[in-house]
């Protein structure tokens, strides 16, 4: 499994796949989320309050 990303990278992340590709943020952030084996970005989004 993939070390997840910290909130700042993953959002950075999914800024710029929404920029390069021309696609919806939310698009975006779920195919972040993806990367990581997350379902959607609210699930990777609730690992980063987690972290410490």
């Amino acid at each position: 499994m993939k070390q997840i990303p910290t909130c700042a990278e993953a959002k950075a992340h999914a800024k710029y796949l929404s920029r390069s590709l021309n696609i919806n943020l939310s698009y975006a952030r779920d195919a972040v989320a993806l990367r990581y084996n997350y379902h959607n970005w609210s699930e990777l989004s609730t690992v980063f309050g987690q972290l410490s």
